[in-house]
């Protein structure tokens, strides 16, 4: 028997035009550049627990089995501003509207309806499932030393029982480029009270931070109905959490705030260059009271944060130019 090997692994993604209805993505335009990949069935289990005048195991019966995919993607630009990053159609997969100013920026904000889904192949050395109405959510996560990224939670509906084929060939990476690693000369500070105006943040109190982590919060849920089955994302709560050291003045304020519930822009940046930069920014933040934390020797805080929304579908933006 020859070994087969996790690492031979293709992941392909592809917006899905109708709720249903597979649309097989390609390798030259849909491959995802992943890690950590974690990709399962989660089988609806029907116990039938029958009696007999033996002890002893029944049979189960598998019902609906939604597909559930884990992945990390790095978090860089396109190489181009004003061109959707290759991570964009994942995040429009993720309840956020992709809106594209040619040549400036790719704005990506939260949605409530008109929901859009990917169809999904995924080839592990030699066998191939394919996946349809995949809907999920994310977690942003950026720290000195390290890559940023972005961690998704797919569920999906399986589309057909898998198949003995080769690996799709001709595969294309080019639309995902390397991303600079958090570091001074790339990230900038958190700023607090900034103001946001045409894909720009103005003004706001800087904030030295050792890394910030955001959960888009979506509540993705698998339906198993009478005749069809569906993926949705039913509601959303996006927080976070944001690691910083502040002066005595600073901390004190936001002791302050949290008690009085005072909410407040923040913002943030990662990344130099047109075509590599991606900028998060949240109208109002409510703070949690500040948390001490050794910092190798140094006092910082950390401090959690709820990203409400003023207008509707906009308590996050996220802007890559």
């Amino acid at each position: 028997m020859a070994n087969r090997y996790f690492r031979n692994m293709v992941i392909l993604a592809k917006i899905q035009e109708d709720v249903g209805t597979y649309e097989a993505p390609a390798a030259a335009t849909d491959a995802l550049l992943i890690s950590n990949a974690t990709i399962g069935y989660d089988d609806q289990i029907v116990e039938r627990d029958y009696l007999r005048e033996f002890f002893g195991a029944a049979e189960q019966l598998i019902g609906d089995s939604p597909v559930n995919i884990e992945f990390e993607v790095e978090l860089a630009g396109s190489g181009a501003a004003g061109t959707a990053p290759a991570w964009g159609k994942l995040l429009r997969a993720c309840a956020f509207a992709e809106t594209v100013s040619a040549g400036a920026h790719v704005i990506y904000n939260p949605i409530t309806t008109a929901q859009e889904s990917l169809s999904i192949l995924y080839a592990v050395d030699g066998v191939t499932h394919r996946v349809k109405d995949a809907r999920g959510t994310a977690t942003l996560s950026i720290a000195p030393g390290s890559k940023p990224s972005l961690k998704f939670k797919f569920i999906g509906i399986e589309q057909a029982d898998p198949e003995a084929l080769a690996n799709p060939s001709g595969v294309v990476m080019t639309a995902w480029k390397a991303p600079l690693p958090v570091a001074a000369d790339n990230t900038g500070h958190i700023l607090i009270g900034g103001t946001y105006a045409a894909g720009v943040v103005t003004g706001g109190t800087a904030l030295p931070s050792i890394g910030v982590d955001l959960d888009l919060g979506g509540s993705v849920e698998f339906m198993a109905l009478m005749g069809s089955s569906e993926v949705d994302i039913t509601g959303r709560e996006i927080k976070g959490t944001a690691k910083m050291r502040l002066e005595a003045a600073a901390e004190v304020t936001m002791f302050t705030d949290a008690k009085t519930v005072t909410t407040k822009s923040v913002s943030f940046k990662h990344g130099v260059g047109a075509g590599k930069i991606v900028q998060c920014y949240a109208p109002a933040c409510q703070f949690g009271r500040p948390k001490y934390e050794n910092a190798q020797g140094r006092l910082a805080v950390s401090v959690d944060m709820r990203l409400c929304p003023v207008s509707g579908n906009d308590e996050l933006l996220i802007i890559v130019k």
